[in-house]
């Protein structure tokens, strides 16, 4: 009897020893997301948060706007025929390269909450599942990247959320925290 009692004593520990494990992991995943390191951070790239319009139904519409590293909020408009067959590659860098003034922006990202979703953007696995479903026909798509740098040179676009024809989520962690912030910043209703 004392040998059964002990062995379900010792079992109950063991279920209580994961169960607190299992609950401290979670609670440190979630700290080390709530406490991405922020300070010291340089953005050297020109363009960070890239959000278009595409559409090609009744016509062509490429039209969006930008967050670059100063976290001016940019419009712009590549709806001529000329970039109805570009790659967004070739977008980014026209974006990159397009002369701008004050009078050209749409407002102003406050330079610490850029560099916060700048180290999130930077942190994204990008191996994370981006879901679909399609919902729509000729709705165009309105679609958010991030760009990084992950090789020298060499733009990686992050797809963060879409929507129109479809729908495309990313679910990491990092890419909903993104989207998040920019359906608030920019009132958009995913």
């Amino acid at each position: 009897m004392a040998k059964k009692i002990r062995k379900i004593i010792f079992t109950l520990f063991l279920v209580a020893f994961s169960l607190t494990a299992l609950v401290q992991c979670k609670g440190t995943a979630k700290q080390e997301m709530k406490n991405v390191e922020t300070e010291n951070i340089e953005i050297d790239q020109k363009i960070v948060f890239m959000w278009d319009y595409v559409n090609f139904a009744w016509g062509y519409e490429n039209h969006g706007s930008f967050v670059d590293n100063k976290g001016n909020k940019v419009g712009y408009e590549l709806s001529d025929e000329r970039w109805k067959e570009s790659s967004r590659e070739e977008e980014l860098s026209y974006l990159e390269s397009m002369e701008y003034g004050e009078s050209d922006t749409h407002g102003k990202i406050d330079m610490s909450e850029l560099e916060e979703y700048y180290s999130y953007l930077y942190k994204i696995d990008p191996n994370a599942e981006v879901t679909e479903e399609y919902v729509a026909d000729d709705a165009g798509q309105r679609t958010l990247y991030g760009i990084v740098y992950r090789e020298e040179n060499i733009p990686t676009f992050v797809l963060i959320r879409s929507e129109g024809d479809c729908i495309y989520v990313n679910t990491d962690p990092y890419a909903k925290k993104i989207a998040e912030w920019w359906s608030s910043e920019h009132s958009i209703a995913w």
